[in-house]
Formats: C-alpha cells, structure tokens, sequence
C-alpha cells in the first residue's frame, strides 16, 4: 500500500514527548521515533510526522532503521511504514507476512534485507 500525503506539521518547539528510537540518515538529518510520531531534525527546523500527515502505520515509533537508498523504515504498533522521502508504503500482517504488528527493532543486512524484531519472534523481509 502505497500513501502520498500532506505536508506534515512543524513543532513550534524543539521539545519532543518521549524517545523511543534515534536515527541518522546521509545528510546528516536526526529521525527521532516517539510516541506521537516520528520527527526530523535538519540542523534548523523541525518536521512531525503522524497519522494524519503522512502514510504512517501508527503514531507509537519505537524503530528507526535507514537503507542504503536512504529509505526510511519506522517499526510501529501497526507494522513497518517505509518512506522515501515522497511516498509511504505499509507492510504488516496482512501484506508482508511479518510475524507480527508490534515491531520493536529493526535491522538490515548488507544484502537488503530487513529484519524485523515483533512481539512474536522475527521476521526477515525483502521487497
């Protein structure tokens, strides 16, 4: 499933509710999971992503991974959101076979493939 959505809203502030996961992409942008949504961090200004703004699973972000395409993957309550940086595209039990919604952790390996920590064991995807 694939989500093109709104421009997403810029937090008046740097304060952020509580962190859940932290990641680094290859422009030096700070991706900050939590538990109303993912942030970015330029250096200057302040991105939120959420479920209403953008193709994400579920606000709860408690995995940032990044690709060597600079795919974001965000692990959520409701399965995995990727985003390129335009589109979103969500995989969960339904679509992807993962062993579970709850993704906790993230990692990929040097040949693409993701894997994928849940509530019930682990997943190994590749799309």
């Amino acid at each position: 499933m694939t989500v093109r959505a709104g421009p997403p809203t810029i937090p008046q502030t740097a304060e952020l509710p509580t962190i859940l996961s932290v990641a680094i992409d290859n422009l030096g942008n700070k991706w900050f999971g939590t538990a109303n949504g993912v942030s970015k961090f330029d250096g200057t200004n302040w991105i939120t992503y959420n479920t209403s703004n953008s193709g994400l699973a579920e606000r709860w972000v408690a995995a940032i991974s990044i690709d060597p395409l600079g795919n974001k993957w965000f692990g959520t309550q409701g399965g995995i959101s990727k985003f390129d940086g335009i589109d979103w595209s969500i995989y969960n039990t339904s679509n992807s076979g993962i062993a579970s919604d709850h993704v906790s952790s993230i990692a990929i390996d040097a040949s693409g493939n993701k894997w994928f920590g849940t509530d019930r064991g682990m997943s190994k995807f590749h799309e």
